[in-house]
């Protein structure tokens, strides 16, 4: 840039000098002039910054310009955050749950009224019979009466020595009535089959079973008395539980002999 401005000065004090006479030449003809002062001219423009139109340009085609770095400082881009790759959903099963291919997984879902507490739920197999079915005695009728709680049982008279219940404790008293539909009295004894027959009690979740009884027939596991013709009796299981238990909201007795079963719920 600074050369090419050295040599416009030259040209324009070398125009000056020959039109005005500074010099000793000739007197030029009007032709003459014209040319020098047109090839004054074109040597002014082919240096010329501001003329667009100049003879040469300033960097002949195929040299690049030396990129010329910038005065003001660009501001450090933030650096850049990585998007978050989107996971794709699971296939739906045909039940319309999702489910995943190639996992194995299992189905671990419960079924039964067990299932929304997590605990295993303990299969049944025993077939469920009435009373009649179960103790299959001919001629006689068994028949769920009702329950009671209680500290003493009986309340006394007929010379029977009362069941008690000890201290902080309780007696849950479960009535069966027995008829006699025979045309005979009749004896029974289940002497033998006591210990084949369970009377499992669940009060509240907690599970009893019935005392020895003392009382006149010895109560319905170990029933042993003789009824007569078409007369009826009493018999009992007496249970021993605390205090805490007459508060109960459920309680369920299971009778049970071998396969078969009687499932009772006491109100």
């Amino acid at each position: 840039m600074r050369n090419n401005r050295i040599w416009m000065m030259v040209i324009l004090l070398t125009v000056v000098f020959i039109l005005g006479g500074c010099m000793n030449v000739q007197d030029l003809t009007e032709k003459e002039s014209e040319m020098i002062a047109e090839y004054s001219a074109g040597l002014l423009l082919q240096y010329s910054d501001q003329y667009e139109r100049r003879l040469i340009k300033k960097n002949p085609a195929g040299v690049n310009e030396t990129a010329q770095p910038s005065a003001v400082p660009s501001e450090t881009a933030p650096p850049a955050v990585p998007e978050e790759t989107p996971v794709p959903a699971a296939p739906e099963t045909p039940e319309g749950k999702p489910g995943t291919e190639g996992a194995g997984s299992q189905d671990t879902s419960m079924e039964g009224p067990d299932a929304a507490s997590g605990q295993s739920v303990e299969e049944d197999n025993t077939d469920k019979v009435s009373l009649n079915d179960l103790f299959h005695i001919k001629g006689l009728d068994f028949s769920y009466r009702s329950y009671q709680f209680c500290d003493k049982y009986p309340k006394g008279g007929d010379g029977i020595i009362p069941i008690t219940a000890g201290k902080d404790e309780t007696l849950l008293v479960v009535h069966f009535q027995i008829r006699n539909k025979s045309g005979a009295k009749k004896k029974v004894s289940l002497g033998r089959r006591a210990n084949n027959i369970s009377y499992k009690l669940k009060v509240d979740g907690s599970e009893y079973e019935p005392g020895i009884s003392i009382l006149k027939n010895t109560g319905l596991n170990y029933l042993n008395t003789t009824i007569r013709k078409g007369g009826k009796e009493d018999a009992v299981l007496v249970y021993t539980m605390s205090k805490e238990r007459r508060q109960a909201s459920g309680i369920t007795l299971r009778i049970q002999e071998g396969n078969k079963a009687v499932d009772l719920q006491l109100k």
